[in-house]
């Protein structure tokens, strides 16, 4: 179900079997779950400003898939990868961006 982007339903058969059976396995399927639906609705465009103490200038960031971000800053384009861990509320997102020269 994962594979086919049927989050709801994939997460509802987890806690299904977890009603039945308690079990780590799938505790951390339906964790992964909720991760990977959250970074499926985080695809494509988000524009912002950067908080004053950073410097307060626009930003864009275009997740371009469960993994990857493209990020707009000062007129540079930079490729990254992100993950989330959609447990927590609010949910973390961590990115990752290759140095620049």
């Amino acid at each position: 179900l994962q594979e086919l982007k049927r989050w709801d339903e994939a997460l509802a058969a987890c806690e299904a079997g977890l009603l039945s059976c308690p079990d780590d396995g799938l505790r951390k399927m339906a964790a992964e779950v909720k991760t990977r639906r959250f970074s499926n609705m985080l695809i494509g465009a988000w524009h912002g400003t950067v908080n004053e103490v950073l410097g307060g200038y626009d930003q864009e960031m275009e997740f371009l898939d469960e993994s990857s971000v493209r990020i707009e800053v000062m007129g540079k384009s930079i490729v990254g990868r992100h993950w989330v861990d959609a447990g927590p509320d609010p949910h973390h997102l961590n990115i990752q961006v290759p140095m620049q020269d």
